[in-house]
């Protein structure tokens, strides 16, 4: 006979945020630790710009997936003999502007007990940024960016980093408004319309309409198909219910609940 009391003896500590009132009808308890996205975040950034292995999000690998997909023509993968050549994004930096955004960062002057000492962490001779801290990239993704990027990039791309560096710093406040709060959220998904749009060829502005009978082709008018080949699978009645309640949470009408 099963032991009814199999979970009691499982368990060996409660969590404190259990004295929350609400959070016992959580359906999803986890917290997300701010310093740790600006971390991924911040170096995702650096590594892309500076191109570092295994840090950058811009590669051979992403490249094809835009050819896969049939969009961002410009930026597709060119065969040159046995190698491949990829075409400058939008935020793709010189030899010239990567040395002049590292020796910045190494050049900077901080307060003592500001910071660790990032010019330690810093080879100008090969434009590479290693071994940061969450708090050194905490300090980069909400001051330290700014300056050093300041004249490299396009206004574009330069503004949309801007943008989600305002953001951290907005929310990592002592104080935050709860309606500052609801504007943050508003205004992040902005940035990320702004950072897309410097992808898309012909990505027009929020609200206006989109092209339909013109003889070029349109970028933003894309047929659908799938990426894969399709897998049909049976819901379980657990499956549906899970799936009708997160449409359900996701209403207009819900979010006073």
């Amino acid at each position: 006979m099963k032991d009814t009391n199999f979970f009691d003896h499982v368990w060996k500590k409660r969590s404190i945020f259990f004295e929350l009132p609400y959070w016992k009808n959580l359906l999803l308890r986890h917290n997300l630790d701010v310093m740790h996205v600006e971390k991924n975040i911040c170096e995702s950034i650096i590594g892309t710009l500076l191109l570092m292995k295994g840090k950058a999000k811009d590669g051979i690998k992403s490249r094809k997936d835009l050819e896969n997909m049939g969009i961002r023509k410009y930026l597709h993968p060119k065969k040159r003999g046995k190698h491949f050549y990829l075409s400058a994004a939008p935020h793709t930096l010189s030899k010239k502007e990567k040395e002049t955004f590292c020796w910045r960062l190494a050049n900077l002057k901080l307060p003592d007990g500001y910071g660790s000492n990032i010019g330690n962490c810093i080879s100008l001779e090969d434009s590479k940024i290693f071994g940061l801290k969450s708090h050194d990239y905490h300090m980069l993704m909400q001051q330290l960016l700014l300056v050093a990027l300041r004249g490299l990039l396009p206004k574009g791309p330069r503004a949309a980093i801007f943008r989600l560096c305002a953001f951290f710093n907005e929310l990592c406040q002592r104080v935050v408004d709860r309606n500052k709060l609801e504007k943050l959220e508003e205004d992040i998904v902005h940035t990320f319309c702004m950072i897309e749009s410097k992808y898309i060829k012909q990505a027009a502005d929020i609200g206006s309409r989109n092209a339909r009978n013109e003889e070029f082709e349109n970028g933003l008018l894309l047929e659908g198909r799938p990426i894969s080949q399709g897998k049909r699978i049976i819901l379980t009645n657990e499956m549906l219910q899970v799936a009708h309640r997160q449409v359900l949470f996701s209403m207009a009408e819900m979010s006073h609940i």
